[in-house]
């Protein structure tokens, strides 16, 4: 196949917002907007046919799905079913009986069994020798089909390869600026939000010298009904080459897929979704009254959404928190871009969202601190976490950068006190005090708590656990040892870790009150804009694993906001979905600066803090793990989260040793299972389907936004503090 693409305009995400939008308030309004399928090239999906599987997240989609294990057998390649069933998905643009051939790494009388499925139903019984080749039945649809695999002796099967015998010769698609040129067997489909009463306008324009076999066709599919042909042209039966169609009586989400099949020239189609558009008015984002004296960020490193009380917890006791999110507006389901500091922090202070883990890049927006200090504000960031101090280049337009090492939790083995939120909090004030009575501060805290190593002063912890015992309190090198898998993980083992997590949260609680009143007194209490945060979550088992960056569960990336500013904001909740990206926009919008950059994609969060009545657009939130191998990358709805893990290698998943998944793709029905316990496979869901779309669009926009800087050369120093905190990168 070969499927050439123009650049993609800025524009279409504004079409796709807008098409959400007028999904989740079903706006009524008769301004229409044009969307130009051609132009819709990253989030177009080209399916051909193809005789083998491959392991990644490849267009061709004929590939190992879900239930494999692939591991070095006899020196070369092969997988393993670790579920019943085993999926596979293979492309049928043209249905027809097919030929499944199994290539086997190992032989013997002792395989058993193998159930073969598609579609649902069983196809076939037959022992595993004999079951090397299995005659698919018809499918039901053109595009992707999964196939079930059920071994009756998974332990003795191991797959060197997959092969479906005479696929159709791959055809050939072309996007230009005069349309979707295609040819040869194919499919080109598009999966996207339209508003009730949405039209598809089209047009085709017929091969040169079309040949017999030559069809052209449209299908849509909507949530109520299956795949049907809306349009078709054939040499045969030449007709009508325009059309036009309601393709959703209802809002909803909808699948338009070009057809082609047989060889000769190409036609050309032209397709236009006539969408509906909310009135400008309301997406105008107001601003903030008036600028305070004090802008300050506090980030508690590894603070799980659900470790506080406001947030859920029926625990952990978190009454400052609590009160501030009173006070405050805390959003609900707010979500870190990243499950770790660099890329998460990074992310933060620039407004980028996905890079390679280096420092920021050599050209781009500039960060936070930039603005406020190009603003008149005095700029201090205080953490002791390695990755803000000056060797990973994050701290870029501060005026100050303060590294409270701790005294002993560099030494693996130490069980030594974690009291990074006392001396942060020290340090920071110190600076203020310094400061001239009138300057405007923009303040970046990064505590230490609940971060590992999960040991809080002792009168914290004991309130959790016993210290008297030799049982983990959950160090560093405990926490090493566990997630490698070295140290035998009991019941009771995983209470204590959880109850030193907690004993972290409940510490750095303790000591917030009387930092933020220690703000207000100096500046005044309605002077002071507070944002609680934190950069990324935390793994207590809930998937089997410890520590964070490997994986993007809810645990991992959910994470509390809460945005105080007394006498300007008035208490509130917001259900809707937020992301690091807005919380960078809401902070950006506040100071005006000619250099910021367009390329950031987060929305300022003003309306929801002003207590705008408008409706608030419900938006998909990103986030992806850079740091780990070919990266994993996440699209969350408020009903389903899609997560692709694939890679070039053996090891596609989530996680890292202990808790490690191996499936290359996971969809999580999140109302129904809000733990992310159930990996549902095969998923044709439509919503599955766009969010697989929007997640591939995300990839190829912000895969690099910029030209990253030079990969940092970290000093031994730096080094030694990052793998005492158990960095490294599986």
């Amino acid at each position: 196949m070969q499927g050439h693409r123009t650049p993609r305009p800025l524009t279409a995400d504004l079409v796709v917002a807008i098409a959400f939008l007028c999904l989740a308030t079903a706006c009524s309004k008769d301004e229409i907007v044009q969307l130009r399928l051609s132009e819709e090239t990253s989030r177009a999906e080209i399916l051909v046919e193809s005789n083998r599987f491959v392991r990644s997240n490849s267009e061709n989609r004929n590939r190992w799905l879900h239930g494999w294990r692939f591991v070095r057998d006899g020196g070369k390649a092969a997988a393993r079913p670790t579920s019943d069933p085993a999926v596979l998905e293979m492309v049928s643009v043209d249905p027809r009986e097919r030929t499944l051939v199994l290539q086997l790494a190992r032989t013997g009388s002792n395989l058993g069994e193998v159930a073969v499925g598609m579609e649902g139903r069983n196809v076939a019984s037959i022992s595993v020798i004999d079951g090397r080749k299995v005659r698919l039945p018809t499918p039901t649809w053109r595009g992707v089909v999964p196939v079930t695999l059920s071994f009756s002796n998974p332990d003795a099967i191991s797959v060197r390869a997959v092969h479906l015998k005479a696929p159709r010769r791959a055809g050939e698609v072309v996007f230009s600026e005069g349309g979707i040129s295609q040819q040869g067997w194919s499919l080109v489909r598009w999966t996207l939000p339209v508003a009730a009463g949405s039209r598809l306008v089209g047009s085709i324009s017929p091969p040169k010298n079309p040949q017999p076999s030559q069809v052209f066709a449209v299908e849509l599919k909507t949530h109520d009904h299956p795949a049907k042909e809306i349009f078709r042209w054939s040499a045969a039966h030449a007709g009508a080459t325009n059309f036009e169609i309601t393709v959703a009586e209802k809002s909803g989400i909808v699948c338009v897929q070009l057809v082609a099949l047989g060889k000769g020239d190409p036609a050309v189609w032209q397709l236009t979704v006539a969408n509906r558009q909310p009135p400008a008015g309301q997406s105008t984002t107001p601003r903030p009254p008036r600028t305070p004296r004090a802008v300050v960020v506090y980030v508690m490193d590894a603070l799980r959404a659900d470790s506080l009380g406001c947030y859920g917890s029926p625990e952990v006791k978190t009454p400052c928190f609590d009160s501030f999110a009173q006070e405050g507006v805390r959003f609900v389901k707010h979500f870190s871009v990243a499950p770790s500091t660099v890329p998460s922090t990074r992310s933060l202070f620039t407004g980028l969202p996905l890079q390679p883990p280096a420092g920021l890049p050599e050209e781009g927006p500039v960060t936070l601190a930039e603005s406020f200090r190009d603003a008149g504000f005095k700029t201090g960031c205080f953490s002791s976490n390695p990755a803000l101090s000056r060797a990973f280049g994050l701290v870029t337009g501060f005026d100050q950068v303060g590294f409270e090492e701790l005294d002993e939790d560099f030494k693996l083995g130490a069980r030594s006190v974690n009291d990074s939120a006392a001396r942060v909090h020290r340090a920071a004030l110190e600076w203020l005090q310094a400061l001239h009575q009138k300057d405007q501060v923009f303040l970046y805290v990064h505590t230490l708590n609940p971060h590992n190593p999960y040991t809080p002063p002792s009168e914290y912890l004991a309130q959790n656990i016993a210290l008297e015992d030799d049982l983990p309190v959950g160090t560093t090198r405990e926490l090493v040892e566990i997630r490698d898998q070295r140290l035998l993980v009991t019941d009771e083992i995983q209470k204590r870790i959880r109850g030193a997590y907690a004993a972290g949260v409940a510490y750095n609680d303790a000591l917030l009150c009387d930092f933020v009143h220690a703000l207000e007194k100096r500046f005044g209490r309605e002077e002071v804009l507070l944002v609680l945060t934190s950069d990324h979550g935390e793994e207590l088992f809930d998937h089997g694993g410890v520590l964070h960056g490997y994986t993007l569960y809810d645990e991992m990336v959910h994470v509390p906001l809460v945005i105080r500013w007394p006498g300007v904001t008035n208490p509130r909740k917001i259900e809707r979905q937020t992301g690091t990206l807005d919380l960078h926009a809401t902070l950006s919008s506040m100071v005006e600066n000619s250099r910021k950059s367009s390329l950031t994609s987060g929305v300022s969060l003003w309306r929801q803090l002003l207590g705008s009545p408008a409706e608030f657009e419900e938006r998909l939130v990103f986030a992806a793990a850079p740091g780990v191998r070919d990266t994993i990358a996440m699209v969350r709805s408020p009903r389903m989260k899609v997560v692709e893990a694939q890679s070039q290698g053996l090891q596609s998943g989530m996680g890292f040793r202990l808790g490690r998944g191996h499936d290359s793709e996971y969809v999580f029905e999140l109302l129904e299972d809000p733990e992310e316990l159930r990996n549902r496979f095969p998923d044709d869901d439509l919503e599955a389907e766009w969010l697989r779309t929007e997640l591939r669009a995300w990839r190829q926009r912000w895969t690099p936004a910029v030209s990253p800087g030079p990969q940092q050369q970290l000093d031994e120093a730096t080094r030694r503090k990052l793998e005492a905190l158990g960095y490294v990168n599986p």
